[in-house]
C-alpha cells in the first residue's frame, strides 16, 4: 500500500545531507548574484557619471565657443536660429529677445 500511495521513504542521514548540502550551494549562488548585481550597477554608477560629466564639458565648451542662446542663455543644440547678430535656441526665443531690443530701443528714445 506504501507504493500505491507514492509514500516516499524516510529521511535518511545521507538525504538529509544532501539536501542541507543543496541549500548551502543555493545560497552561496544567491550571494554571488547579489555580488554580481552590485557590480553591476555601481558600474553602471559609475557610467552614467562619466556620460554626465561628458556632457557638462561639451556644454561648458559649448558656451566658450559661443554656442549659447542670446535670449534664454541655453546651449544650442543642432541648426541655430539668426537674426542680426545674435543667435537663438528656438524661434520663440528669438521673438523674445527681438520684444527685449525693442523695448531697450524705445527707452532710449523716451529718456
Amino acid at each position: 500500500d506504501w507504493e500505491k500511495a507514492a509514500v516516499p521513504e524516510p529521511l535518511t542521514a545521507a538525504l538529509l545531507t544532501a539536501k542541507k548540502e543543496k541549500e548551502r550551494e543555493k545560497k552561496a549562488r544567491q550571494r554571488q548574484r547579489k555580488r554580481a548585481e552590485k557590480q553591476a550597477a555601481k558600474a553602471e554608477g559609475e557610467k552614467r557619471a562619466a556620460e554626465e560629466a561628458e556632457r557638462a564639458a561639451a556644454e561648458e565648451a559649448a558656451i566658450l565657443a559661443g554656442k549659447t542662446c542670446h535670449s534664454c542663455a541655453g546651449v544650442i543644440r543642432g541648426a541655430a536660429f539668426q537674426r542680426l547678430e545674435f543667435r537663438y535656441c528656438s524661434s520663440a526665443c528669438v521673438q523674445a529677445h527681438k520684444r527685449e531690443l525693442m523695448a531697450e530701443a524705445a527707452l532710449r528714445r523716451v529718456g
